[in-house]
């Protein structure tokens, strides 16, 4: 089975929310990510999300980009994206990891090349942010051979329509974006999601993780009132920045990530 959906099918068995954490891989330093990513499954963190640095990031706000381009910057390859999820499979750490990315990183190193090296190096998932579903075909075949599930985000602005066809395609989970605009931390949660999410579930039984501007504890514990799973990136990637040059970066993370975690408790069943 599937590191997603064993996961997904462990949070069933104890009615628990998912907790989905994304960082860009190589931020602050790939030795620093790996510390971090290392203790994300003690910290709470049920399914790991992790960017492959890209420098055109349409979908991301200020935060994101600048982690991307202090990844960049260090030179950070798609193939030192697979070698730090193969180091963290060689120690034993069986979190899921999801890659997010967008096309052209993918199209340069080889669909093929690149769905048989998820499989390869430990990946369970891939989101590609700006591969539409209608020109999907090929990859999620190549992705379904290997075993890897293709994720794709629906939006508030998705016609109806289009979300039952997004959906005959999205296996692992189904992203739902919160609110229209790019990636960034928010003082408030949107309050359309959980429209979108009633709309998704017109149309699949597959989990669906709710991202976009969710950045407090209390975002958290709202948001899993509704979905399945919570997606937090540019707050924790935020903290990164915060505090890029410390020694216990790692454990600085760790601490701050579990006072999100926690509050995943407050909806058990």
């Amino acid at each position: 089975m599937n590191r997603l959906d064993k996961k997904f099918s462990e949070l069933r068995m104890i009615s628990r929310k998912g907790f989905v954490l994304y960082l860009t891989a190589g931020d602050p330093s790939m030795p620093d990510c790996f510390r971090i990513v290392s203790r994300l499954e003690k910290a709470g963190v049920d399914i790991l999300e992790l960017g492959i640095p890209f420098s055109d990031p349409l979908a991301d706000g200020p935060t994101i980009q600048k982690a991307s381009s202090r990844s960049l910057k260090q030179h950070t390859s798609v193939q030192d994206v697979f070698n730090l999820v193969k180091k963290l499979r060689n120690e034993k750490i069986e979190i899921p990891v999801v890659i997010f990315t967008y096309y052209n990183p993918v199209l340069k190193y080889g669909p093929d090349r690149f769905v048989s090296d998820c499989a390869d190096r430990g990946v369970d998932g891939v989101l590609i942010l700006d591969l539409p579903p209608e020109e999907a075909g090929d990859y999620v075949v190549m992705a379904s051979g290997k075993n890897i599930k293709t994720i794709f985000l629906i939006t508030p602005t998705t016609p109806e329509k289009r979300v039952k066809d997004i959906v005959k395609i999205s296996t692992g989970f189904v992203y739902c974006v919160s609110r229209t605009g790019v990636t960034g931390a928010r003082k408030n949660l949107s309050g359309e999601a959980p429209a979108i999410v009633k709309k998704i579930r017109k149309y699949t039984d597959l989990p669906v993780a709710v991202g976009f501007g969710i950045s407090t504890p209390e975002h958290v514990r709202k948001a899993a009132g509704y979905c399945d799973a919570v997606v937090v990136g540019s707050a924790a990637v935020k903290k990164i920045e915060d505090n890029i040059g410390k020694k216990d970066i790692d454990g600085i993370m760790a601490r701050y990530i579990s006072s999100l975690t926690r509050e995943l408790k407050a909806v058990e069943k």
